[in-house]
């Protein structure tokens, strides 16, 4: 199906993606007086349309999710039988999914406020009139952040009653990876898997990686050790309980939702405007690829005190380098950054600074306004606001045309707040 071509009334303007199940078009239907409306349209992939399991799934879908209102959900606004074919009607959420987001670490604000917003989507689902709906496909995939910092829980093709649920074995359905351990041993499930799986995503976040294995408890509790800053470490004393191989240890949704909001209230509004800032630097970015959260992470080392104990002899190694180049060539150091100001940055000038374990902020400008590369990978364009570990990046500014007017930044970040990196021509 290409840009411009038509689905029923819907006119398609382009392809937002597909799963095993469906693809997924953002689409305009035209109305009287020269209104138009813009939404997303849901339909079985067409090499599965007469497949009579899949046609089930999706309606079995519709029937859940048409009910449904709540700001983190997004909103169905009907079903449709578009040439004897099954189609959703969505709506259209302007941001990016957490498999689109960098592999870099979030801080400790953005996790909360994501936890807080998805808690909430979750709490309105397991206490529904109808019953509890268990989602049971948390994945990156399947959350989604809008340029306003605004979480929404998206497909509901592998969603269910609670009460149709029957025992005994059953077909996995859904994300290997975030299903909870009492699913993947083959339960229905409860309505704890689906914190289960929040808490695992979360934890991925903080990290920065969706890759490690988590399939047995020791594998999970190697990587919460992994965890490095304070805060981050303090958020994660309440979500250990939600990653509980035992169901009955967790806490009920309502439960974890009020303790959460109880003890890291003041966190919001910065996770918000976080959150938001990186959706839009993501959004703005036009050659942004929407990358797998699988490739897009770095490995973590199988022991932490092996990691710490090579970071120390390569940072060491490193400054002895860099100090006798410098004595060597008679070069005198330039400080490229200075906190809370807004300077022009010496070219390829770097800090001599520790290496911290948590993340830091950087404002970057540029006039003209310019597309923007981390370590060789677009971002987004000015104005922005990286979030990005402590340490030596190069930031390139490519004019337009690519190629034509390249400047290149070194930049070595200490952690928290940071100077603004501005440019002008």
């Amino acid at each position: 199906m290409s840009d411009g071509q038509w689905i029923g009334a819907y006119r398609v303007e382009r392809r937002l993606g597909e799963g095993g199940m469906a693809e997924v078009f953002l689409v305009r239907k035209d109305g009287p007086g020269g209104l138009a409306k813009r939404c997303v349209l849901k339909r079985i992939r067409p090499e599965n349309v007469a497949d009579p399991e899949f046609r089930r799934l999706f309606l079995r879908e519709a029937a859940l999710a048409l009910n449904l209102r709540h700001p983190n959900l997004v909103q169905i606004y009907g079903y449709e039988e578009i040439d004897g074919e099954p189609a959703l009607v969505m709506e259209y959420v302007e941001g990016i999914t957490l498999a689109e987001f960098s592999s870099l670490r979030w801080d400790a604000s953005m996790l909360v406020e994501a936890a807080r917003q998805i808690l909430e989507g979750l709490h309105y689902l397991h206490s529904h009139d109808d019953g509890p709906i268990l989602h049971r496909d948390l994945s990156p995939a399947n959350v989604m952040v809008d340029g306003n910092g605004v979480v929404k829980l998206l497909d509901f093709g592998v969603s269910r009653l609670r009460p149709t649920i029957a025992s005994g074995k059953t077909e996995l359905r859904g994300t290997w990876r975030y299903a909870a351990p009492e699913r993947k041993s083959g339960g229905a499930g409860e309505v704890s898997g689906d914190l289960f799986s929040l808490g695992l995503l979360l934890l991925d976040l903080a990290l920065g990686d969706f890759s490690q294995p988590v399939d047995t408890e020791d594998l999970l509790g190697r990587r919460l050790e992994y965890l490095e800053d304070p805060e981050v470490r303090s958020f994660f004393k309440e979500v250990t309980s939600w990653l509980s191989f035992d169901p009955s240890r967790r806490p009920g949704t309502e439960e974890a939702l009020a303790r959460l909001s109880g003890k890291f209230s003041t966190d919001s509004f910065q996770g918000r405007q976080r959150l938001s800032a990186r959706s839009r630097s993501i959004l703005a970015g036009e050659t942004v690829q929407s990358t797998s959260a699988a490739r897009a992470t770095r490995r973590l080392p199988s022991s932490r005190s092996g990691r710490r104990n090579h970071s120390k002899i390569a940072i060491s190694i490193l400054a002895v380098f860099l100090v006798l180049m410098f004595l060597a060539v008679g070069v005198r150091f330039l400080p490229s950054l200075r906190i809370g100001s807004s300077v022009d940055i010496a070219p390829r000038s770097p800090l001599l600074d520790p290496f911290p374990a948590h993340l830091s902020l950087l404002p970057v400008d540029a006039r003209p306004d310019r597309t923007v590369r981390v370590d060789g990978r677009h971002v987004g364009r000015t104005p922005l606001v990286l979030t990005l570990s402590p340490g030596r990046h190069e930031i390139l500014f490519d004019a337009n045309p690519p190629k034509s007017d390249e400047i290149s930044r070194i930049v070595h970040l200490a952690p928290g707040p940071n100077a603004e990196l501005f440019i002008k021509n």
